[in-house]
């Protein structure tokens, strides 16, 4: 990969070993991470946590507004977007 690669996960936190991310990123093998996944949820690998070249959330991949409306159809009659 090259330096300025950025890698993001948002998929499952088990695709990425975080003990090899932080090597690679002290290492400057890669230039940034954001993860809303991680490999041990819900520990969070403590070279991940307070460097600036990460960016850190909570599993948001659904939190949208397409996304709570549909679900809220789901559970609440209608179906899939209430309709």
């Amino acid at each position: 990969m090259k330096p300025s690669s950025i890698i993001i996960n948002t998929a499952r936190g088990a695709v990425i070993d975080e003990a090899a991310l932080v090597a690679a990123l002290e290492a400057g093998e890669i230039a940034s991470v954001g993860l809303d996944v991680y490999e041990e949820e819900p520990k969070i690998h403590r070279g991940l946590v307070g460097n600036p070249r990460v960016m850190l959330l909570p599993h948001m991949g659904t939190w949208t507004v397409e996304v709570s409306f549909g679900w809220g159809g789901f559970f609440f009659g209608g179906g899939w977007g209430g309709g």
